[in-house]
């Protein structure tokens, strides 16, 4: 069965594009564009474990805008307090290089959040015509 294990990949992918909406689901609107519109899920910590997750992050250009040509997502401790992720900094980052309408990032996890006191997330991207980014705080809904 060749099928199984692409199957099993494609699953596995932490990041999607496409041309649909956002999710019916719960979200936390970030920041809004005429051009792009940035959106979160909910984020929890596990009590038992002290992992922080944030189910997903994205952004979106709308139809009859320029679309999304990079998307690059961050999660930084923001040791310096200057809201950018610098060097020594950056805990996880994620990328996708798709031209697109849509990105998500999905099943965003941080261990040990309780121990980190400026835990920033930071969705970083270029559309056809322009740089745009949100910066806000992880911390539980």
């Amino acid at each position: 069965m060749r099928l199984l294990p692409l199957l099993a990949a494609l699953a596995a992918v932490s990041c999607s594009s496409d041309r649909t909406s956002w999710s019916h689901g719960p979200y936390v609107e970030l920041k809004t564009y005429t051009s792009v519109e940035f959106r979160r899920g909910p984020t929890r910590i596990d009590p038992r474990t002290g992992v922080l997750s944030l189910a997903w992050a994205g952004a979106r250009a709308p139809e009859d805008y320029p679309r999304i040509l990079e998307c690059h997502l961050y999660v930084f401790e923001d040791k310096n307090g200057n809201g950018t992720p610098d060097p020594g900094e950056v805990i996880e980052e994620r990328a996708s290089r798709e031209t697109c309408r849509k990105v998500m990032f999905d099943d965003i996890r941080v261990a040990s959040a309780a121990d980190r006191t400026a835990l920033r997330a930071q969705l970083a991207l270029h559309t056809e015509a322009r740089y745009r980014s949100v910066t806000w705080s992880l911390a539980p809904d």
